[in-house]
């Protein structure tokens, strides 16, 4: 099986269902576009603290989904939450954008580069 890097899960399902489930990979490559849209318009709008700890991760009927790292920073989206629906509403494809709703979504800590020491024996 040959791996070319990163598949979306549109992209599989359409490999393997075929022609037989089109209308279900083609919705999912849709919501695929649309939510790749919406995260690089994030990216461009969300201030610089709240986008690095806060994640675009589902949009639909005018609700988008945001996750967050923990319960400070939702706390920070949410006294925030109207003027980047204000903002987010001028980029394409989000013009019926209503509300954010927020889900707190902890992140498991970074692994810190751990470091060996050579346990000397003694003869």
């Amino acid at each position: 099986m040959s791996h070319k890097g990163f598949r979306s899960l549109a992209t599989i399902l359409a490999d393997t269902l075929g022609d037989a489930n089109q209308g279900l990979s083609g919705a999912l490559v849709r919501h695929d576009s649309v939510l790749a849209s919406i995260q690089a318009g994030w990216a461009k709008t969300a201030p610089a603290p709240l986008k690095d700890h806060c994640r675009p991760t589902h949009y639909q009927a005018g609700q988008l989904t945001v996750e967050t790292d923990s319960s400070a920073w939702a706390s920070r989206l949410r006294h925030q939450c109207d003027e980047l629906v204000q903002a987010l509403r001028r980029l394409s494809g989000l013009s019926d954008l209503v509300q954010i709703r927020i889900k707190v979504n902890p992140q498991p800590p970074r692994a810190s580069p751990q470091t060996h020491t050579k346990s000397r024996s003694r003869r």
